[in-house]
């Protein structure tokens, strides 16, 4: 993931500038699991980077999501 100066990252922010720089993060961390190509490091970092782990309602769809990209590099 893209670091930020320490300028940046102790700059005051208006609460909209905020969300925006978290969705941006989350963006890129899901860009980079999208990139994975080891099943058993996308759940690894799925749980690290989201906390999300297996009998979680959003863990079926990521695996999906994940198994459907990979379908489509093939």
């Amino acid at each position: 993931m893209k670091k930020i100066s320490a300028f940046q990252e102790a700059k005051p922010r208006t609460a909209k500038a905020e969300v925006r720089r978290r969705e941006a993060e989350t963006m890129r961390a899901m860009g980079d699991l999208a990139d994975m190509e080891n099943e058993e490091e996308f759940k690894s970092a799925l749980e690290e980077l989201f906390g999300i782990k297996p009998g979680d309602p959003e863990y079926k769809k990521a695996m999906a999501t994940w198994a459907e990209i990979q379908r489509e590099r093939t």
